[in-house]
């Protein structure tokens, strides 16, 4: 492993290029919040259509544990007991 000058000088260029990136990023996210910012009408659509998929994204998440749970719960007798109780 050489810390010498060739890959240390490599590894500058690559922290550089990542910060450069980085502002990069930054300055696309401005430029976007600023788009939306203008418009009502897409600020208003863009809210909704997040509003919608963390909706269903916490629907299919609530489902995906419920069902774990009950494929959990299904090794064990007690779950037997509840089923006859609530008759499925």
């Amino acid at each position: 492993m050489n810390i010498g000058g060739k890959h240390f000088s490599g590894l500058n260029k690559i922290l550089k290029e990542l910060r450069d990136i980085r502002r990069s990023i930054s300055r696309l996210h401005k430029i976007q919040k600023y788009t939306l910012l203008e418009s009502p009408a897409k600020l208003f659509a863009f809210q909704f259509l997040i509003g919608i998929v963390r909706g269903v994204g916490s629907v299919i998440g609530a489902t995906l544990v419920f069902a774990l749970i009950v494929y959990i719960l299904s090794f064990f007798s007690v779950f037997d007991s509840i089923l006859s109780f609530i008759k499925l």
